[in-house]
């Protein structure tokens, strides 16, 4: 199975995987994010058959956050998605994106960077909402694109103007990929 490869027409994995630059994100515990219907999300690393952590998707689910054990930074994983009609025992799923966790002095270094935002907008009284625009930018200015489309599906209680600019984005991103 070669990454990104589909049979269905209506699916798109967005994050992680389908804009990274150089392939690599910051977050050791990703948000997963797509568009079109799947049943199972599961985790490996590229060098192992051993998976790390399984999902079940419920029905319009679109977005999960991992919560199986923390990432390795430097080391690099698969996530792959099955559909319903998919054999639970199938070592095949129906496609699959690789990505990085950077090292772990750049991952340490952004770690501090970030720690540091937040405490700066947060003694200001930054909303939710701006400090997640604030880290999209941060981690965009840092090619780190997953990381940054990831703020901005974090935030709880979204304005119309960001429930909008999700959904764009995700159309976009998702048309391209089909080009």
């Amino acid at each position: 199975m070669k990454d990104g490869t589909s049979r269905g027409d209506d699916l798109c994995l967005v994050s992680p995987g389908l804009i990274e630059v150089e392939g690599k994100i910051w977050n050791t515990r990703p948000i997963f994010i797509w568009q079109g219907q799947l049943s199972r999300i599961e985790i490996r690393p590229s060098n192992s058959y051993q998976v790390l952590w399984t999902f079940d998707i419920q029905d319009d689910e679109e977005i999960v956050d991992y919560t199986g054990e923390e990432l390795e930074p430097g080391n690099t994983y698969y996530w792959r998605i099955f559909d319903s009609t998919s054999s639970a025992d199938s070592l095949v799923g129906i496609q699959r994106r690789t990505f990085e966790i950077i090292d772990l002095e750049k991952h340490e270094a952004i770690t501090q960077d970030l720690a540091k935002l937040d405490q700066d907008l947060n003694k200001q009284g930054a909303t939710e909402e701006a400090i997640a625009l604030a880290r999209v930018k941060f981690f965009a200015e840092r090619n780190l694109w997953s990381d940054a489309l990831s703020e901005v599906f974090k935030v709880k209680k979204p304005s119309m103007e960001l429930q909008d600019f999700r959904s764009n984005i995700l159309q976009r991103l998702c048309q391209g990929e089909e080009n």
